[in-house]
């Protein structure tokens, strides 16, 4: 667990994770309390990367302010198999990636994902070929559940405030309100294939 950390202009030039970086195969991960400011990745999470296998992730009152990737999640990265994740009680602003998900990307095959209470600003990804300005979830298996959401002009190519790759189980939205989000493509506030 981590917890009470604070994390201000820092960098990452050949790996992930700008200010955090956690691979683990046999662990839980849990952040609570976490303050990141100006902190880029030239590969995943300009924040926080977290690649974890079989285990759960709950990441609580996280805030992350101006962070980069050159690839997916400008503010958080998750990947790999796990089996819940768990993010509530974030404010991510002014965060951006060259792929997909400008403030979270979640590129996960065989994880129940539940994010909740999230407030993202100003998040963006690459106007020509990004996925969710403010979120980008790729989960092929299990269940997503985003329950008050708030995204305020996010932008990308497809789905400026949120956008979804999904194969099965169910997809719930509940309470998202998306402000002055813009795509090139499709779906300005929401953009979802299943």
């Amino acid at each position: 667990m981590l917890s009470k950390i604070n994390v201000k202009y820092s960098s990452s030039s050949k790996s992930q994770g700008g200010a955090i970086y956690i691979g683990t195969n046999s662990t839980n991960i849990k952040l609570y309390d976490i303050e990141i400011i100006k902190s880029k990745s030239d590969s995943y999470g300009g924040g926080i990367a977290i690649y974890n296998n079989n285990k759960n992730i709950f990441l609580i009152n996280i805030q992350i302010t101006d962070c980069s990737s050159l690839t997916s999640g400008g503010g958080i990265y998750i990947g790999l198999n796990n089996k819940n994740i768990n993010l509530q009680q974030m404010i991510i602003k002014k965060c951006d990636s060259n792929i997909n998900g400008g403030g979270i990307a979640i590129e996960d095959n065989n994880s129940d994902l539940q994010i909740i209470e999230i407030n993202l600003f100003d998040c963006y990804t690459n106007e020509y070929v990004g996925i969710g300005g403010g979120i980008f979830i790729s989960n092929n298996k299990k269940n997503i559940i985003l329950n008050t959401i708030f995204i305020d002009s996010c932008n990308a190519f497809y789905g400026g405030g949120i956008g979804i790759y999904k194969d099965s189980s169910y997809i719930i939205l509940d309470y998202i309100n998306i402000n002055d989000s813009t795509v090139g493509g499709y779906g300005g506030g929401i953009f979802i294939i299943i």
